[in-house]
């Protein structure tokens, strides 16, 4: 059996200890973005989260350089990701670039925190091969893709140990595979990070998400799948200009797809 695994790509690249986005920061700067991630699975769940097997073998590893300037009000993204993948099972193994992906935010007014509104369009421009057959291990996704995203950021500096509050609401409309005419359907996600400040330089705390998508399923294809993440996030800040970042998040109650694990290694760098 040939096993279709098609991994969401960014709120992946959205991934964790946000700040570096979705905190506002002053006019005219220029943060660049260096981005690892890893994700690993060897168990694919039915939708009734039943272990439909334990030998997936399945490795994702994304590079991303992701540059972000700021205005008073506005923020530009370009997001130029490398992906890298293989699957024991089927003994593939692929690896180019992928999709490039820019955003306009907007920081919305009000008297709670940052409140930014990011709208993203994902372009194929990635590396995708039309000669292989339909499921086999790609690159990329030769498919358009609009993702909407309401990010807070907040500090909280009046308790006895203050801490950071980063969530996120995204809603991605996600076209048809340009070849093969498949349609995924839209993805739906939250995530939320609270962080304790340990020190001006140092942050700490757990992570939660929520991925819900639409008609993607890896056993019952168009009826969805959807999982949990927990895991936990460290931030350290080595001067106001560079900080590096790090996630590790398991999956939970995982429906009609690959359950596995991810880590992630971020480098931010400010102007």
């Amino acid at each position: 059996m040939r096993y279709i695994l098609i991994i969401f790509s960014f709120v992946c690249f959205s991934d964790a200890v946000m700040i570096a986005t979705s905190k506002k920061h002053k006019a005219d700067t220029l943060l660049l973005a260096n981005h690892y991630i890893n994700f690993q699975s060897d168990v694919i769940r039915t939708n009734d989260r039943d272990k439909y097997t334990n030998k997936f073998g399945f490795q994702e590893q994304i590079y991303i350089f992701k540059p972000v300037y700021y205005t008073e009000n506005f923020l530009f993204s370009l997001s130029l990701p490398y992906r890298k993948v293989n699957q024991k099972i089927t003994h593939e193994n692929e690896m180019g670039i992928y999709d490039i992906s820019a955003g306009i935010g907007y920081f919305i007014p009000n008297d709670y925190g940052d409140l930014l509104f990011l709208s993203t369009l994902q372009l194929p421009t990635g590396e995708y091969d039309k000669n292989k057959p339909n499921g086999a291990l790609q690159v990329a996704q030769d498919r358009y893709e609009i993702q909407e995203e309401l990010y807070f950021f907040k500090a909280v500096k009046d308790t006895k140990i203050p801490f950071l509050i980063d969530a996120l609401l995204a809603y991605h409309y996600r076209g048809e595979n340009r070849d093969t005419k498949v349609d995924n359907g839209n993805y739906i996600g939250a995530e939320a990070t609270i962080s304790a400040i340990l020190s001006p330089n140092f942050f700490i705390g757990p992570a939660i998400y929520y991925k819900r998508y639409s008609k993607e399923g890896l056993i019952t294809p168009d009826v969805g799948s959807s999982k949990y993440q927990i895991g936990l996030d460290v931030l350290y800040k080595f001067d106001e200009k560079n900080s590096l970042a790090l996630e590790y998040v398991e999956d939970k109650e995982v429906k009609n797809r690959a359950e596995g694990n991810r880590f992630s290694l971020r480098y931010v760098f400010i102007f």
